[in-house]
């Protein structure tokens, strides 16, 4: 399992390495924060390539390391979670749009 695994980015939290076994970055890196959507994807390509044994076990991992302000509104982590309405207001305002354009 990959609990001591560091998984750092750069300034820009760009993924640029992960060590197995470290549990730290280097003093140039800071920690990597992962959105629900790339976890989404690496579940998809696959999680063993990352040290992980099983989807559970990452998904284990990435609760454990998420901001706690996150998993306060997604204890899930993924699928990211959306207000209903925001998507519903988002529909519309495309429709809206491409109806002006048609115009």
């Amino acid at each position: 399992e990959s609990g001591d695994t560091s998984f750092c980015s750069d300034n820009k939290n760009n993924l640029v390495e992960w060590t197995p076994g470290s549990g730290t970055c280097p003093a140039t890196l800071q920690p990597y924060q992962m959105s629900c959507q790339t976890a989404s994807a690496l579940v998809l390509v696959g999680v063993d390539a990352f040290n992980f044994t099983s989807e559970d076990s990452f998904r284990e991992y990435v609760q454990r390391e998420a901001p706690e302000d996150y998993i306060d509104d997604n204890s899930d982590f993924w699928p990211c979670k959306m207000d209903n309405v925001k998507i519903l207001v988002a529909i519309l305002a495309i429709m809206m749009a491409g109806e002006g354009m048609g115009m």
